[in-house]
């Protein structure tokens, strides 16, 4: 077996000069101003600017400096990122050379394999572990280009609070590998993680209105109920910021909607409608979408106490272990 190309930390540096400023950060302990009551639970989706031009490698060292940035702004259960954030590559067409992440089970652990993994993927993924455990928070990276991922070749990684990969979530319509939890107090919350088009990978057309209607894995019904439903997208195509002024009946201009309303809504309820039998009462729905992000709660609104922050979408709950029982 042939080892993937090597590429040590000066040279990952050299490719990235973002990665020095990230780096250094990570020589102290962070200040965190206020820490989470016992009965707060807070979750982001991260909203990255897509630039089509960028080095994959530059985008993933600027996306972990922009989980940095909103870490220091407040602290968090969680963060999610869009699909493809930390896909690696050589090569800006078609015909690139992947720079693969292959995780491995080992028993209860998770490994990178050494030969199969590309160096600069590992130096990424153990940059967000650090993130996870200096700032006590779970991260759900998505996506990472892997090989071992047989439908599609991206695999999302769950980081929990100590820094250890704990869940593996690829894109084959399969059931997550290993546990997304996130842990507060004595409640343990069910994190349901999907990948963009996995989503609607079985479907129903309505002959008529042809809108379609999503039908859920198996997995998916087995394993209810869920607390948060985490889906990193790459789609582009259905405005959050627009849906949610659509959905607090905010007016807005139809001129300024890429597509009308009735639109928007229909291809918002097909992606998501038909999972919300499996979710638990008050659950949430958190995207991360280039360019995009948004917060819901099981009724498809918004929730009441969403906030835009710029780079990320946060919502918080106040009495969420209550909002369980």
């Amino acid at each position: 077996m042939t080892e993937t190309p090597s590429l040590s930390r000066r040279d990952f540096l050299k490719l990235s000069a973002a990665g020095l400023a990230i780096l250094a950060l990570r020589g102290s302990a962070p200040e965190i101003g206020e820490v989470l009551k016992q009965n707060e639970i807070a979750l982001a989706a991260l909203r990255v600017e897509n630039q089509p031009d960028e080095d994959r490698l530059k985008r993933s060292i600027r996306i972990l400096g922009q989980i940095e940035r909103t870490l220091r702004t407040e602290p968090l259960d969680l963060i999610i990122t869009p699909e493809y954030s930390f896909d690696l590559h050589y090569g800006q067409d078609r015909n690139f050379e992947p720079m693969p992440l292959v995780i491995e089970q080992k028993g209860s652990e998770f490994a990178v394999n050494q030969l199969k993994s590309h160096n600069a993927a590992r130096i990424v993924l153990e940059m967000g572990q650090s993130l996870a455990k200096d700032y006590k928070t779970n991260l759900l990276l998505a996506t990472f280009n892997d090989s071992g991922s047989k439908t599609y070749p991206t695999t999302s990684i769950f980081i929990n609070t100590e820094g250890k990969i704990v869940g593996l979530k690829r894109k084959d319509n399969l059931p997550p590998i290993g546990k997304f939890e996130i842990k507060r107090g004595s409640q343990t919350y069910k994190i349901l993680p999907m990948i963009c088009g996995e989503v609607w990978n079985k479907r129903v057309e309505d002959p008529v209105t042809s809108n379609f209607k999503t039908i859920p894995p198996d997995w998916v019904k087995e394993n209810a109920p869920w607390d948060i439903f985490a889906h990193s997208m790459a789609q582009g195509d259905l405005d959050f910021d627009k849906l949610n002024a659509i959905t607090q009946n905010n007016p807005i201009s139809e001129d300024s909607l890429p597509h009308d309303e009735s639109w928007l809504r229909n291809t918002f309820n097909s992606y998501y409608e038909e999972y919300l039998p499996y979710l638990k009462s008050d659950s949430l729905i958190l995207v991360a979408d280039w360019n995009m992000a948004g917060c819901f709660n099981k009724n498809l609104t918004r929730i009441e106490n969403y906030r835009d922050q710029g780079e990320y979408i946060v919502t918080q709950y106040n009495n969420f272990q209550e909002n369980q029982k």
